[in-house]
């Protein structure tokens, strides 16, 4: 599929070459793609990909599209030529243990399985070659950013990246929800937000903490009153990937190392769990596993030696 201005078309190939419209809207235009290497190449997994891509993605949050575009050559490079019924388990395996990056291969295999069950709904596969395949084990983040390392880095951050530190411990919300608050999502009974990424949403209760934080980036935008609550002068959200270098140059700046803003996160829920708060509802989360793999080993066993000796 090719894109020629703000249509896109279908490239057949053949001399002279034979361009054929597919119309302006990507997703629609993908299907039509689809449709037409089908009757080219069979059900093929490019077929699958691209009819994933043009009614399944489209529906998904924004950065989960981004995401999932970043994996989708590689498995097109990979299975793209093959039968969608001829993909078997060896294959799979074969990719997990001959790619250069297990993360990488373990979401790559991922987002394959979630097509092929797609493509059990649809009839082109009688079974999903990916299920049973063990994927490779990935080290969980173990990272607890300190009390003293986050006041350390506030103090050197300059009012907007203070404000978003801030909001995002008092929340425990991802960066790309914090930058997304709107002003009016501030009220008299609380913060509301809903979260981009589960479309879960939540009322956080008016706490003093909480109401000096928004009131301090309510401030920040002076004159521009606009539409979002942290934003810039043109009054348009931060990116969350400016936020996150904002931050980790920050950090540099005041000599602390291998911290992320995510950090803050993963850090309020464990002080949350420490204090006896509900950090799965801090998080919201579905359930109490996915909230303790953001719990970090904050608390360290005091234990007693052996008090024999042989």
């Amino acid at each position: 599929m090719r894109r020629k201005g703000r249509a896109f078309y279908y490239d057949a190939g053949g001399k002279p070459r034979k361009w054929i419209p597919l119309g302006s809207n990507e997703a629609a235009a993908r299907i039509e793609w689809a449709k037409l290497e089908n009757q080219e190449h069979g059900e093929t997994v490019a077929y699958l990909i691209e009819y994933f891509f043009g009614t399944r993605v489209p529906q998904l949050a924004t950065n989960t599209q981004k995401s999932y575009a970043s994996l989708k050559k590689p498995i097109e490079q990979a299975f793209g030529h093959m039968q969608i019924r001829d993909v078997t388990h060896e294959d799979v395996a074969m990719y997990l243990d001959d790619h250069w990056s297990h993360a990488s291969a373990n979401q790559q295999i991922a987002l394959l399985s979630a097509m092929y069950e797609k493509a059990l709904r649809r009839g082109w596969a009688d079974r999903n070659p990916c299920k049973g395949i063990r994927r490779h084990p990935v080290t969980r983040r173990k990272r607890y950013l300190t009390d003293d390392e986050y006041r350390a880095i506030r103090t050197g951050a300059g009012p907007v990246l203070a404000a978003v530190m801030d909001l995002s411990y008092l929340t425990s919300l991802r960066p790309a929800d914090v930058a997304k608050i709107r002003r009016v999502d501030a009220r008299q009974d609380g913060l509301y937000v809903e979260q981009k990424k589960t479309g879960r949403r939540q009322l956080y209760e008016m706490t003093p903490a909480l109401k000096d934080a928004l009131e301090a980036a309510k401030a920040l935008s002076g004159s521009v009153a606009g539409l979002f609550l942290i934003c810039t002068p043109r009054g348009q959200p931060f990116k969350p990937q400016k936020l996150s270098v904002m931050f980790a140059k920050t950090a540099r700046r005041v000599g602390i190392e291998d911290v992320q803003l995510r950090d803050i996160r993963a850090k309020a829920a464990t002080d949350a769990k420490a204090d006896g708060q509900d950090y799965q509802a801090l998080l919201g989360h579905t359930t109490r596993a996915m909230s303790d793999s953001y719990i970090k080993p904050k608390i360290i066993d005091r234990v007693e030696p052996l008090k024999r000796k042989l």
